[in-house]
């Protein structure tokens, strides 16, 4: 038996667009939305119209998108402006 928790788990390998949407935490309409598009999780039509999604296209999709931040410390973007004094007009 194994201790590490596997939020892929509760994904089923054939999934809907709610039960996606419930493991992503997102609303079902953002999927629909990212079909339209041509973007998002690659899916399957079935003839009766309905969508599913792979686990497999799932994870791996997930992972494309994962982000690893460097550890290395980076330089500021913008250089801080130097503080200037103001002259008072004479006149």
């Amino acid at each position: 038996m194994s201790d590490t928790y596997d939020p892929a788990a509760s994904l089923p390998d054939l999934a809907t667009t709610t039960e996606l949407a419930e493991f992503l935490k997102c609303h079902p309409q953002g999927l629909a939305n990212a079909r339209y598009l041509g973007r998002g999780i690659p899916f399957i039509k079935l003839s009766t119209g309905r969508v599913r999604y792979l686990k497999a296209d799932v994870l791996a999709y997930l992972e494309e998108r994962r982000v690893v931040p460097d550890p290395a410390p980076r330089k500021a973007l913008h250089k801080p402006k130097p503080k200037t004094t103001r002259i008072p007009r004479t006149g």
